[in-house]
């Protein structure tokens, strides 16, 4: 039998992709060392990360402009069943880290559950979790030194730290925000600008 084990990265950021990523190995699977990606260093979590490389797994990118017309929600539903899609192979066990008691619709002959801390204790899902938060933290920091260098996108990756709203009430909500995410509505409602590329 085999594990697929599903993991999301970005949910709760203000900015940028969601990023759901699964991965799929024989069920005896196992690599030290890993773990929920939020409990390992950068370094750590790198080195796991170009361990993984050799590994069958897969990336699903959904915009923030998707999040916001899917809602969250439905948005993840959405990134679970196109991973699914993709890794599917028969004698298959699907476990989402997660509360969510059907987080994938089209099962087809292969089984499911959502597990809530699957990423610290499910080797297949830390396994996602991991390479799922080196892909996100990687566009993020992209963003930063390409398109929006005032944000800092490398330092907190879109997520609602004090020095991202300090950047959003200086230089404004860029194309990449989560526009249906409360915080952002709330600095709408207050007037908060639009970005320029005028930095």
């Amino acid at each position: 039998m085999k594990i697929l084990g599903i993991d999301e990265c970005g949910a709760g950021s203000w900015a940028g992709e969601l990023i759901v990523c699964g991965f799929v190995a024989y069920k005896d699977f196992h690599l030290e060392g890993l773990n929920d990606s939020k409990k390992l260093t950068p370094n750590k979590r790198a080195k796991l990360n170009q361990l993984l490389s050799g590994y069958t797994f897969y990336i699903k990118e959904i915009s923030s402009n998707e999040v916001d017309k899917m809602g969250l929600g439905k948005a993840l539903l959405y990134g679970y069943q196109e991973v699914f899609n993709k890794l599917y192979c028969k004698d298959l066990h699907v476990i989402v880290d997660g509360n969510r008691l059907k987080p994938i619709d089209d099962i087809k002959d292969a089984t499911c559950e959502s597990i809530i801390g699957a990423d610290g204790s499910i080797p297949h899902v830390s396994a996602a979790s991991i390479i799922g938060k080196e892909y996100h933290d990687k566009l993020m920091k992209e963003k930063h030194n390409i398109n929006y260098p005032g944000f800092n996108f490398d330092k907190h990756v879109g997520y609602g730290t004090k020095d991202h709203l300090e950047a959003i009430k200086k230089y404004g909500i860029t194309p990449i925000h989560r526009l249906s995410y409360k915080p952002i509505q709330k600095m709408i409602a207050e007037g908060c600008r639009m970005y320029s590329a005028c930095l």
